[in-house]
């Protein structure tokens, strides 16, 4: 109660996923629904190809076993640079300023931060402190809570939305929403390490889609050209 108290938000375990379930007298399923939809089960069930991809956009070294004790909220160096890039914007210096957000950082702004932005330095340190307690509540040792900050970022990230559908959260969901890709499907492809030439050109396939969505993030929609129709109540199978 103290460290909401003082604005931090609280490490309660939060759910990846909502629904209904409806069971008759004897334990059969009448009705059962699931927000969103697709989603990986555990940390295990992701393609190795997935996380690499995930950690080299956002997070390089979130699950580096050398550091059992390492906080996942706060990359130290990324961070410096960050703040000197906002610097240099602030001075309308050239240059391309970057973000200091760890993957645990991000979860906790868009989950919790309001409008899911960080709109001052305080917001962003409260976002560090909170990704920060919530790593550690079971332990200092923190590789299974890292790797629990990949899969509920992948299960969870909001990836804008479709018409007629509604928003879209989770990898498993943008795939199929906004490219018709089968989630199982595109995730045996990608375990398979097939060296036949067809199975790998859906193998680039599903990783090109992927790569799109984790780099397009909260704007899949801007991955389409102008004009093009995009959700209609059916998925579609185009790739940009």
């Amino acid at each position: 109660m103290e460290f909401t108290e003082r604005g931090f938000f609280a490490p309660y375990a939060e759910k990846a996923q909502a629904g209904l379930t409806l069971n008759e007298c004897r334990g059969e399923t009448l009705y059962q629904f699931r927000h969103p939809q697709r989603q990986y089960p555990h940390f295990d069930a992701i393609p190795s190809l997935v996380v690499q991809t995930l950690l080299f956009i956002e997070n390089r070294h979130l699950l580096d076993e050398s550091t059992p004790y390492a906080n996942p909220a706060v990359d130290w160096p990324r961070f410096t640079k960050a703040a000197f890039s906002q610097m240099g914007r602030a001075l309308d210096m050239p240059g391309q300023s970057s973000g200091g957000s760890t993957l645990a950082t991000q979860m906790e702004k868009y989950r919790h931060s309001p409008r899911g932005r960080t709109d001052s330095p305080m917001e962003k340190l409260r976002q560090m402190v909170s990704a920060s307690v919530r790593s550690y509540q079971h332990g200092p040792q923190t590789l299974t809570a890292r790797q629990d900050v990949a899969l509920q970022y992948l299960n969870t990230v909001p990836l804008a939305a479709a018409p007629g559908y509604g928003e879209v959260h989770g990898l498993g969901d943008g795939l199929w929403i906004w490219f018709g890709s089968d989630f199982n499907q595109l995730n045996q492809t990608l375990s398979a390490h097939s060296d036949k030439p067809g199975e790998q050109e859906a193998a680039g396939l599903a990783l090109r889609q992927i790569t799109a969505l984790m780099i397009a993030q909260r704007r899949p929609h801007g991955i389409w050209p102008k004009g093009e129709q995009r959700w209609n109540g059916s998925p579609t199978a185009t790739c940009a």
